[in-house]
């Protein structure tokens, strides 16, 4: 069984393993683990989540953002740390009866209650991008996480007189190039590790 634990140097790691009684067999520091070929950030192409999202209604572009979402903890290790999926399922299922049931008053009520687990679900999403980008050193290279749940929020609200769906259309493609500027430097710190 392997264990993982979060340490500031090597003789940390063993005092702390030391304190739970367990050996510390070896120390990796984060920001140079190894990157396995099966764990690399994979580019993608943002005008096909887009033609791909229209066609399915924003079903695919949504599959995108969860499944990137948790290709981003796994990366980092964090997988049983996020909330990410149970935030996304909420919004998800919040979103999808809310639209069934909009001409009734449930519905409204649905999409405000989806709204604000969207912007958290996306706060999470940009929390584990952040961490990513950290590791690789390129934080500063992202669009900020204000502008990311301003646009959407913003987008999202104004949906519903259609006005906003070029405002998510254009908040989705600043994330996939977030995403793919990850995605590129992941695989050359994979090839490089220096």
């Amino acid at each position: 069984m392997q264990l993982i634990i979060a340490a500031d140097s090597t003789e940390n790691a063993r005092v702390k393993g030391e304190l739970n009684d367990l050996a510390v067999t070896s120390v990796t520091p984060l920001d140079t683990a190894p990157i396995g070929a099966s764990q690399h950030l994979r580019p993608c192409n943002a005008w096909a989540v887009m033609l791909l999202s229209i066609i399915t209604l924003s079903i695919y572009g949504d599959i995108w953002f969860y499944e990137t979402g948790k290709s981003y903890a796994r990366w980092m290790n964090a997988s049983d740390d996020s909330n990410l999926p149970a935030l996304f399922w909420w919004y998800f299922a919040l979103s999808l009866i809310g639209g069934l049931t909009l001409p009734f008053v449930i519905g409204p009520l649905l999409l405000i209650a989806s709204l604000v687990v969207g912007v958290l679900a996306l706060g999470e999403f940009i929390r584990l991008r952040d961490l990513c980008a950290v590791r690789l050193g390129i934080a500063d290279q992202l669009t900020s996480g204000t502008t990311h749940r301003a646009l959407w929020t913003i987008g999202f609200l104004l949906s519903i007189v259609v006005v906003g769906i070029p405002i998510l259309i254009a908040q989705a493609i600043l994330l996939i190039r977030d995403h793919n500027t990850l995605a590129h430097r992941s695989s050359q710190s994979r090839l490089d590790p220096n």
